[in-house]
């Protein structure tokens, strides 16, 4: 059946979009993150009615931190989306179409049409045996090339590599980071050994106005507001002291400023 989709490529987009237009469409979206709440913010510009549902107890709380996502969450519940946060997908029941998603507290939430939004994982399998050091991705050092082979690279949604900037290797899966990542490379490549310590950038159009997150939230980061009038925000996230990443909504011109400072701390990290 078409009623439970996922949003992987352009044909998922377009029966996504074909169902949505069908007047009377329930949507149920299993996963709130980055993707799903997407769908949801477009989904009430159609005006379409639309549930979402999460293990974890606010929207984007992956990438935002559960503070900045509880946030979020209140400007989706403000537009009239129904949360089920902290809640677990039992199963989706059918009958000729989908009636709804079963949770395991015994709830359900009515749906006819279901969109399964809970995240990707690198397609690395191919690569099984061939001597690349596969760990969440392929793992590379600061240069991008390849860990336990000669002569490979990678850059993009597969590439985990040590930034500079963090304790930790990362992957990044925003399409920014695939583009820089890209150039250091390319300069690595024509003799220029170059390392990629991009400083890390993902937006999200949601409501009329552009989430933009630059650095990572990490968990125990203090979260501090530099503004927040109701309809928009500006808040930082630091951690020992020290600016982490810069978050805001519906405020491009303050995050760009803020962005400056944040990029020196970066490149003196």
């Amino acid at each position: 059946s078409h009623d439970v989709l996922f949003l992987r490529t352009l044909d998922d987009a377009i029966a996504i979009r074909d169902g949505l237009r069908v007047t009377g469409t329930r949507v149920g979206v299993i996963g709130g993150g980055f993707i799903g709440a997407e769908l949801a913010a477009s989904a009430r510009a159609l005006g379409v009615a639309v549930a979402v549902v999460d293990l974890l107890p606010a929207l984007m709380a992956r990438a935002l931190g559960e503070t900045l996502g509880a946030r979020m969450s209140i400007f989706h519940r403000d537009n009239g989306v129904s949360l089920h946060l902290g809640s677990q997908v039992a199963g989706v029941s059918r009958s000729a179409s989908v009636e709804g998603i079963e949770l395991a507290d015994g709830g359900a939430i009515a749906a006819d049409l279901v969109v399964v939004a809970v995240g990707a994982r690198p397609a690395t399998d191919w690569l099984h045996g061939s001597g690349v050091d596969l760990a969440d991705g392929v793992v590379c050092d600061s240069y991008l090339s390849a860990v336990g082979v000669e002569d490979v690279y990678a850059v993009g949604d597969v590439c985990r590599w040590p930034n500079p900037s963090y304790r930790t290797t990362i992957r990044m899966e925003h399409w920014t980071s695939a583009t820089e990542q890209a150039a250091a490379l390319g300069s690595s490549l024509a003799g220029t050994p170059t390392e990629c310590a991009i400083l890390p950038y993902v937006w999200s159009d949601q409501y009329g106005a552009k989430l933009q997150v630059y650095g990572l939230v990490s968990p125990g980061d203090d979260v501090a507001y530099v503004r927040d009038d109701g309809q928009s925000f500006v808040a930082t996230a630091t951690q020992d002291g020290r600016l982490r990443a810069v978050i805001g909504y519906g405020a491009g011109r303050e995050v760009a400023a803020l962005r400056k400072e944040l990029a020196d701390g970066y490149e003196s990290a």
